[in-house]
């Protein structure tokens, strides 16, 4: 118990206010977002430290904007489940469409719950950073989970709706390396969906573990955390793409997609980091 104690304690004193940003702040798409105290923030961790548990009712929270996505899994017949919070979804937050972020609830309640989690099973915490209508922020999400062939999105946000749509040609070597990166990140890490633009702690929890949100730009963000939540690497969506002929939009246009082989180089790089400063 008192190792936990003193892990929340030191998201909780590195906790401040900060602002929710767009998918690319240099296009402008930055928005207020309702804010919570830091005082506020660290009382509700405190108080549920001293309960002794991290209630599921810390994860649930999420909704809106939202992104329905559609993805065909890939032939691998058996994909490893990769442990993730938040594990549950509100009903009753924006409209209930959020698939994969929670935009009401508490972010540093999640990522806590993935650190204990993390340390449970001798993991490492991968922190994932974005937004209910960032595609890519999904199309991550299923690489990890080792989906390929296609997936169409329908996604709506406050003044606007569309549709998006990426189809993926296949073969041995992809199916191998879609496998490959699922299996390392379900053995490997617990990740923490991280919500950047409605939550009321978003970006106060990414300045928590001691990154500053204000550099993040574009989405999807990815960081690994020690244990003792501290930030020790990261990596941004857009570093790990590759154009791919195989890959185009319904109009025919080459798409940028991730480069899996790459990603997994990148994402054991940075579970050493962690390693190497617990």
């Amino acid at each position: 118990m008192p190792k936990r104690i003193n892990l929340i304690s030191g998201i909780v004193d590195r906790l401040h206010v900060r602002w929710g940003a767009g998918c690319n702040r240099k296009r402008g798409n930055v928005r207020e977002v309702g804010v919570e105290s830091r005082v506020g923030v660290s009382q509700r961790i405190v108080r549920a430290v001293n309960r002794g548990s991290l209630s599921a009712a810390w994860l649930l929270g999420l909704a809106a904007l939202g992104i329905t996505s559609m993805s065909r899994s890939s032939d691998i017949e058996e994909l490893a489940i990769i442990e993730s919070f938040p594990k549950y979804l509100p009903n009753d937050c924006r409209g209930s469409k959020a698939r994969l972020y929670n935009e009401c609830g508490s972010q540093a309640e999640i990522l806590v719950s993935a650190i204990n989690a993390a340390r449970k099973s001798e993991k490492t915490t991968l922190l994932l950073y974005g937004a209910e209508w960032c595609v890519w922020c999904f199309i991550l999400n299923d690489t990890l989970n080792g989906q390929f062939h296609s997936s169409y999105f329908e996604y709506e946000r406050d003044d606007s709706t569309g549709k998006w749509g990426v189809q993926e040609k296949t073969d041995v070597t992809v199916s191998e390396r879609a496998q490959s990166l699922n299996a390392y990140v379900a053995q490997h890490f617990v990740i923490a969906h991280i919500e950047a633009e409605h939550a009321p702690d978003g970006a106060a929890t990414v300045d928590a573990i001691g990154f500053d949100s204000d550099n993040i730009e574009f989405y999807p963000f990815m960081a690994t955390l020690n244990n003792n939540g501290e930030y020790t690497d990261h990596l941004f969506g857009y570093q790990v793409m590759s154009q791919n002929s195989n890959r185009k939009d319904r109009n025919g246009r080459l798409l940028k997609q991730f480069d899996r082989a790459e990603l997994l180089r990148r994402l054991k790089l940075m579970r050493a980091a962690a390693i190497a400063d617990q």
